[in-house]
Order: structure tokens, then C-alpha cells, then sequence
């Protein structure tokens, strides 16, 4: 069992990681906002002579318009590839990786609660981190035989459908 002093120190550790994380991101977010400001104004500055203010900011914001647009075109066109190759590809039995994926996706939050579930308990009990392991990988394969019994099935339905066709076609029509 736990002690009480090494969950608070556990708890501690976690929370560090997560100020340290978050201060991290908060830091590299304005490094990025200021570097893009300064960028934009040295664009502003030096096609202010040429073009006037006026159009030094028209150039610069469809600029920045028109890499958004790029952005967001791109994204959605990621999203929509990956969606047709899977489509693509319904007799194909998916593999374990492609299954755990999926499953990632459809409960992120409970994937991400799993992840820091085994964390947390790989670094005070290995015996228990096992049993956990066996058991996602007992229901793992729970559904693999369910999904394997449901093709078998539908399986066996269609080759009953084919022999009771075949049998009447065989059967002589005089008597």
C-alpha cells in the first residue's frame, strides 16, 4: 500500500510536471506571437516606402489571409484522405495497431486517464501494472473472437444460402 508520504510526494511530482508543462507552452506561445509580430512589422516597415502604409498592410494581411486559408485547407484535406483510405479497405481485416488507433480516437479521454493510470502505478508496483496489462489484453482478445465469431457466422449464412440454391438447381424437374 501507498503511504501517505509518498502520494503527497507523487502528487507534488505530477503538479510540477503540469506548471512546468503549461509555463513551457505559455513561453514558447509568446516567443511564436511575438516573432510573428515583429515579422509583420518589419514586412510593414519595409514596404511602407514602395506601396504606402495602405498598402503595405493590404500585402502583408492577405499575406497572412492567404497562409491561414493554406492552413486550414490543408487540415481538412488530411482529415478527409485518411477517412477514404479506410473506407477503402472494408474486407481487409484491420491490424491491432489500426484497432488500438481507433479505439484512441473514439475515447480519447479515457485513453489519456488509462495512460496516466499505468504511469503512475509502472513506477510503484510492477506486479500490479501486469495484471492490468493481462487483463486489457484478456478483453483485447474477448473482442477479437467476438468479431471473428460474427464473420464466421455471416460466413456460414452465405455458404447455407449458396448449397440451398444449388440443391434446388440440381434437383430434376420431371418425377
Amino acid at each position: 500500500m501507498i503511504s501517505r508520504e509518498e502520494l503527497q510526494t507523487l502528487l507534488r511530482k505530477a503538479l510540477a510536471a503540469v506548471i512546468g508543462a503549461l509555463l513551457g507552452l505559455i513561453l514558447l506561445s509568446v516567443l511564436l506571437i511575438g516573432g510573428i509580430i515583429l515579422l509583420l512589422k518589419g514586412a510593414l516597415l519595409g514596404l511602407t516606402p514602395w506601396l504606402g502604409q495602405a498598402g503595405a498592410y493590404g500585402v502583408t494581411g492577405s499575406i497572412c489571409l492567404a497562409l491561414l486559408g493554406l492552413f486550414f485547407v490543408r487540415l481538412l484535406h488530411r482529415s478527409t484522405g485518411s477517412s477514404s483510405t479506410e473506407s477503402s479497405q472494408p474486407d481487409s481485416k484491420p491490424s491491432s495497431i489500426q484497432r488500438l488507433r481507433q479505439l484512441i480516437r473514439q475515447n480519447p479521454w479515457e485513453a489519456l486517464l488509462i495512460a496516466f493510470t499505468l504511469g503512475l502505478i509502472e513506477r510503484t508496483d510492477p506486479h500490479l501494472r501486469k495484471l492490468l496489462l493481462q487483463g486489457g489484453l484478456a478483453l483485447f482478445n474477448q473482442s477479437e473472437d467476438e468479431a471473428t465469431d460474427e464473420a464466421e457466422s455471416t460466413e456460414a449464412s452465405a455458404d447455407a444460402t449458396d448449397l440451398d440454391s444449388s440443391s434446388v438447381n440440381d434437383s430434376p424437374t420431371n418425377p
